[in-house]
């Protein structure tokens, strides 16, 4: 099975030489496209022309994703102090 960037599918060529935060932003940016359309999959670990690089993430590395994927997704509401 191939599959192209498109609407439905981006691919992140992310790798632990590149900063974390941009990783995030750009999960962020995504996820609410996605949202915003049909839905769609974030592959991380291909390059744009479709060639998996992969990535090398630890089991820590990849809660910290998973983590920063969750409050994006399920934002915490703040509750506002009473002083």
């Amino acid at each position: 099975m191939e599959i192209h960037e498109d609407i439905e599918h981006e691919f992140k060529n992310w790798t632990l030489t590149k900063n974390f935060e941009w990783l995030m932003n750009s999960l962020q940016e995504y996820i609410c496209a996605f949202t915003n359309t049909n839905g769609g999959t974030i592959y991380i670990g291909i390059s744009d022309d479709g060639n998996v690089v992969g990535t090398t993430c630890d089991r820590v590395l990849m809660d910290r994703v998973c983590l920063c994927v969750d409050q994006i997704v399920f934002p915490q509401l703040i509750q506002p102090s009473r002083e």
